[in-house]
């Protein structure tokens, strides 16, 4: 599906610019830089949490090891790894572009849980929104547009992956076999055109 996999880079890009945008608005603007924002983490009991964690290369471990399985076991991961593979061209540039691509999206991580355990210590705000409420702090309407569209387009592409996956493994595991038992009960010679699966298939996705 090369449209599929045409606008899930698309989606992947939008989101990676809305957290650059974001890691540097908390940086050099929130902060005199990334510096100044270690320095003032380290005088701060919520910031140190974060540079003093004690247990983050047994967390780290334990992600790589999540994010392995997850080839295999979650159905939007493996569509992606294994079924809208289209030969060893892919897999070379996706050897540089995807570590290249993680990079990036790591690049200002821990620069946002510190300047977020520094601001929203003591509050409700969840560290999973802390892109979306930086700006809301800040009352800057455009980058807290920026952030929510960088949301909306990770989630889009995980929510059209997941449920195509979804839907292929419904058709083809669960619903064409029963199909076919039935039909071929009653004629065992009657066969299953190839629109008829599209429209299994298509039906399951709805």
């Amino acid at each position: 599906h090369p449209g599929l996999c045409l606008s899930c880079a698309f989606d992947s890009f939008v989101k990676l610019m809305g957290s650059l945008i974001i890691g540097l608005y908390v940086c050099f603007w929130m902060y005199d830089g990334l510096w100044d924002l270690m320095i003032k983490a380290a005088q701060h009991p919520a910031g140190r949490r974060v540079l003093e964690a004690d247990s983050s290369p047994w967390v780290y471990m334990s992600h790589i090891l999540l994010a392995i399985c997850s080839m295999f076991i979650l159905p939007r991961q493996f569509h992606m790894n294994f079924v809208e593979l289209n030969g060893e061209g892919e897999l070379r540039t996706a050897r540089w572009l995807f570590p290249a691509y993680l990079v990036g999206m790591s690049l200002f991580v821990l620069p946002i849980a510190m300047a977020g355990n520094m601001l929203f210590d003591g509050t409700r705000v969840e560290s999973d929104v802390y892109v979306l409420a930086f700006p809301f702090f800040q009352d800057n309407v455009t980058l807290s547009v920026i952030a929510f569209i960088g949301g909306l387009s990770a989630t889009t592409s995980m929510v059209i992956v997941a449920t195509l996956a979804l839907g292929i493994m419904i058709s083809n595991n669960l619903v064409t076999p029963l199909w076919l038992k039935v039909r071929l009960k009653n004629n065992p010679g009657n066969t299953m055109s190839a629109g008829r699966i599209l429209t299994i298939r298509r039906v399951s996705v709805v």
